[in-house]
């Protein structure tokens, strides 16, 4: 039988129709795991020079996302994308379609499509997240997606490291040392007011505290698992080390993300003892995992690492820090309650009300389309704002930045829903919960360890999801895996 060819040119050239499926899968399984690993790589030259822009962190999701919209077109083609696909693929379709009306109506057109600069994460991002969501779920092979897991918990230990040398080595570039908090303290005086007190987060290579605490929190998920089930000795070793340092390091994030994929992911590492009736001493790794956090938090109450010597949640100056102080796309912390009392920036609950209260308005003044993607601080502006070629500078005749702004909700569900519309939202909830099904109904089939970490992965995502927002730091690999769910993973 003839080799199939296109618009009649040679055989040779037409590599893509004749493809046979393993040999898709091998190619397709290689661009997910770089998928997982450039983001961190191509973020390593911006943490060790100021010379260098944020544009070569977008650069790694730009070539991951090419290369999947090539594997995606070639499954398209080759009709790789089964029936069982089709309601999750839609679903990720509209919401991609609806984030283009949205663009096209968005405040500012530009800052839509590519996203901010040191977020990234416009229309264009969302193509490519689509991509290699369609890309992991049709890729075969056990050997192949074991080696995604792998490279998620290599991503999870490399971050977790980088993170360590910023709290050992004052040198090394960190710009979330000595974050300044709004304490209360009595001076010599015995006069009450706002302390010099710090702490000293990190953030890895994860550009944020609360994204890092996103990232372990989906690595330390598969590090538990794999200790668990996996039978390979030296896998089970290396996932154990990175899981105990990944958790010790969580602490440092000083995020509520961070407790809450904390106990998301040990809650799942006791249930899969139980489900997969795991050899009872493998749980001391996970024991050793759990209580990490613990020496993290001698250390800091012994005043090893920064001044402030106490332990408590600071997701408030951290979160503005970030868009604020680092990125420059959102006004300052001086909300109004905090012009009248600076502690409450320092209260977790203050902020996320203040924060979700003021993004819920949004939603109510632009439910159909939201604002635009990254588009969510121009419905907060209150002074001029100057767009010079593009660029965007918040900032008002007083000379004073639109305080209180932010750029971010932290709360992944309400944000789409403010950014892209409530059918956006729609959407996106119909992704997660139809490929959560689709995993649910394989293993009812048949008991796969690929299906059920990438089961997990998707569930713990979308339980920080609740109190944190997407990041090109790990939304591409939480993608990938959820496209596992649906796929043929033998």
């Amino acid at each position: 039988m003839a080799r199939k060819t296109l618009f009649n040119t040679t055989e040779e050239s037409n590599f893509i129709l004749n493809m046979t499926e393993e040999k898709y899968s091998e190619l397709a399984s290689k661009a997910l795991f770089l998928t997982c690993i450039l983001g961190t790589l191509f973020t390593v030259p911006y943490e060790l020079s100021d010379n260098v822009g944020f544009s070569i962190v977008s650069g790694g999701l730009a070539v991951c996302g090419v290369i999947c919209m090539i594997f995606a077109l070639i499954a398209v083609m080759k009709k790789y994308i089964t029936k069982k696909m089709l309601v999750p693929v839609g679903a990720f379709g509209a919401l991609t379609l609806w984030s283009l009306f949205s663009s096209i109506n968005a405040f500012e057109f530009g800052t839509a499509f590519y996203g901010t600069d040191g977020r990234g994460e416009g229309l264009l991002t969302t193509i490519f997240y689509f991509c290699i969501f369609i890309t992991a779920m049709t890729i075969k092979g056990k050997k192949r997606i074991n080696l995604l897991s792998d490279s998620l918990v290599a991503v999870g230990f490399i971050n977790s490291f980088w993170a360590l040398l910023q709290l050992l080595i004052d040198s090394f570039k960190n710009n979330y040392r000595a974050v300044p908090l709004s304490t209360l303290s009595k001076d010599e005086n015995g006069i009450i007011a706002p302390s010099k007190d710090t702490i000293h987060a990190v953030s890895g290579l994860a550009h944020s505290p609360i994204f890092l605490a996103a990232l372990l929190t989906i690595a330390l998920t598969v590090s538990l698992i794999g200790v668990l089930i996996n039978e390979n000795k030296t896998r089970r070793i290396l996932y154990s080390v990175s899981a105990i340092l990944m958790t010790f390091i969580s602490v440092f994030t000083y995020s509520l993300l961070g407790w809450v994929g904390f106990g998301a992911a040990i809650i799942i590492a006791v249930v899969t003892a139980f489900v997969k009736k795991a050899p009872k001493k493998r749980l001391v790794s996970v024991g050793l995992a759990a209580v990490a956090p613990v020496l993290s938090i001698v250390l800091i109450t012994a005043g090893a690492f920064g001044i402030y010597s106490k332990y408590s949640l600071h997701d408030g100056p951290l979160m503005w820090r970030d868009s604020w102080f680092r990125l420059d796309c959102s006004g300052s912390y001086n909300t109004p309650d905090v012009r009248e009392d600076m502690t409450v920036l320092d209260d977790t609950k203050y902020v996320y009300g203040y924060m979700n209260g003021h993004t819920a308005k949004i939603v109510k003044r632009y439910p159909l389309l939201g604002t635009g993607p990254e588009n969510l601080i121009y419905a907060m502006v209150y002074e001029n704002i100057y767009m010079p070629d593009g660029e965007i500078v918040i900032t008002g005749e007083s000379g004073v930045s639109n305080e209180g702004t932010f750029d971010k909700c932290y709360n992944e569900y309400l944000y789409i829903a403010a950014t892209r519309g409530i059918p956006s939202l729609i959407a996106l909830l119909a992704v997660i919960i139809s490929v959560m099904a689709a995993a649910v109904g394989k293993l009812k089939k048949k008991s796969s360890d690929n299906t059920y970490i990438a089961l997990c992965v998707t569930a713990s995502t979308a339980v920080i999801f609740l109190v944190g927002t997407s990041s090109i730091a790990f939304a591409p690999i939480f993608w990938a895996f959820a496209g596992m769910c649906v796929g043929n993973d033998e």
